[in-house]
């Protein structure tokens, strides 16, 4: 069964006074954090996530740029994306 990821935090759309939010997804079932990908419109962006609560909490290790920001999760398993969600 797919791993589903669940955006928490930020909420979409949200005003965000920071470059570096803090990002919360819930996964569907317990997963490491490790295996988390994220892209930044389309390309490859590094997060750094630790699972606490049953939630992944993950901080971008680069700032966003200036406005909206196309930020997507996915968990990648024998070489396929099992699920992806975007924020923007």
């Amino acid at each position: 069964m797919p791993i589903r990821l669940a955006w928490e935090a930020p909420d979409a759309g949200a005003f965000i006074n920071t470059a570096t939010p803090a990002l919360v997804l819930v996964p569907s079932r317990e997963v490491d954090p490790e295996r988390v990908r994220f892209e930044l419109a389309g390309e490859p962006f590094e997060v750094d996530c630790t699972a606490e609560n049953e939630a992944l909490h993950c901080q971008p290790s680069a700032p966003l740029p200036e406005g909206e920001a196309q930020l997507s999760a996915a968990i990648p398993r024998t070489g396929r994306e099992l699920d992806t969600h975007s924020l923007y």
